[in-house]
């Protein structure tokens, strides 16, 4: 499967760069002024509210200082207010399976951010089961790769992609996730692309999490028309020893928007 995919590569490019704008890094700044890649995040707009949608592990950095979002020109404040899965009673957020979580941004934020892409409802998968050996495409920024000019807090972060196929049940549960809840993708680090369409080998995929998952199985089965909505999960977790990605549906992100902002979906 992965020499199929492989081939759909420079076709997954082209069908990624219309949803690269709607990614952005997250930074913190430490006490030196000196700024650190933390994460990704997936830009959502509904009923005229915007949103950020991430890993909750990446928005408890908010517990020990800011978050900033990479803007055009300069790193911006996020708000600390956001909505997510609570801590699990033992204080360890790896605990916590579905490391769901989202924000609201003020008018005031979206107008600095300059030009970038929100996505919405139309832009999401539709519910259902996540059957092995479908095409995903993953998006965002590892910490390596994220580039931080410290002295004037502006950010040039070259992204990567990840086209890779969904793992077999068996690899569900030996994981202990659901694909009710979870999509798992294979990840070798010898076959990750830039976002200029060059390998680059060895990359950890630390600071990718908060970033988004795309469906495009129509890359690799011929015949079968591309999906319009193909945002389907928000990276989590690398498990390295299985050489995998975690993503948690976009499903569970959407259906806990609709709880706490009901209004924004009529």
């Amino acid at each position: 499967m992965w020499n199929k995919a492989r081939s759909r590569i420079p076709a997954a490019q082209a069908e990624m760069k219309v949803f690269t704008p709607a990614v952005r890094p997250l930074y913190t700044v430490s006490s030196r002024e000196k700024p650190d890649a933390e994460g990704s995040c997936v830009l959502f707009k509904v009923g005229g509210r915007h949103f950020l949608l991430t890993a909750a592990h990446v928005l408890d950095q908010l517990m020990e200082g800011e978050l900033y979002i990479g803007g055009d020109e300069s790193l911006l404040t996020i708000p600390r207010n956001w909505h997510g899965t609570q801590m699990p009673d033992s204080g360890n957020r790896e605990d916590d399976k579905i490391d769901l979580a989202f924000m609201e941004l003020p008018a005031e934020l979206v107008a600095e951010m300059g030009d970038c892409l929100w996505l919405g409802p139309r832009d999401v998968v539709q519910p259902g089961s996540a059957a092995a050996h479908r095409f995903y495409c993953t998006f965002g920024y590892p910490v390596r790769r994220a580039k931080v000019r410290s002295q004037v807090l502006s950010v040039a972060a070259p992204a990567d992609l990840y086209a890779g196929v969904a793992v077999d049940q068996e690899v569900y549960e030996r994981l202990g996730l659901s694909p009710e809840t979870h999509i798992v993708i294979s990840y070798d680090r010898e076959r990750v692309i830039s976002s200029h369409g060059v390998r680059v080998p060895t990359v950890k995929p630390y600071g990718k999490s908060g970033g988004g998952l795309w469906r495009f199985d129509s890359l690799v089965v011929p015949g079968l028309p591309p999906l319009e909505n193909p945002l389907a999960g928000i990276l989590t977790e690398w498990r390295r020893e299985e050489k995998v990605l975690v993503a948690t549906r976009i499903e569970l992100f959407v259906a806990l928007l609709k709880r706490e902002f009901p209004g924004a979906f009529h």
